[in-house]
């Protein structure tokens, strides 16, 4: 198809691939302006699916739940008790990879 394409295009070798920069250019923007906003809303993934509030987790879903050491694990990947229910901060970090302020 792209040799088909070349051999009818008009004009020397440089000539043909600035036109078919300029096709493929053309296809790109044909693509992004029209074929894509129209089949935006065809594809599913704005259909999202939510637990009705029953507080259980859905299949598949990391769960923090207690081990018999102690530490809590998801899927079994060991945590420290700290940071189970609440996100990481400073004080969860060693103290090498917290910043400090230098200066005044």
């Amino acid at each position: 198809m792209y040799g088909w394409i070349w051999r009818h295009l008009p004009g020397t070798t440089p000539v043909r691939a600035v036109i078919s920069l300029l096709l493929a250019f053309g296809f790109v923007v044909l693509l992004f302006q029209y074929v894509f906003p129209w089949a935006e809303p065809l594809m599913p993934f704005n259909d999202v699916t939510v637990n009705g509030g029953s507080g259980s987790a859905g299949a598949g879903s990391p769960s923090p739940s207690a081990s018999a050491s102690g530490k809590a694990n998801i899927n079994g990947a060991a945590l420290p008790r700290a940071a189970v229910g609440r996100l990481a901060g400073p004080a969860d970090l060693p103290a090498a990879l917290v910043p400090t302020r230098t200066g005044a």
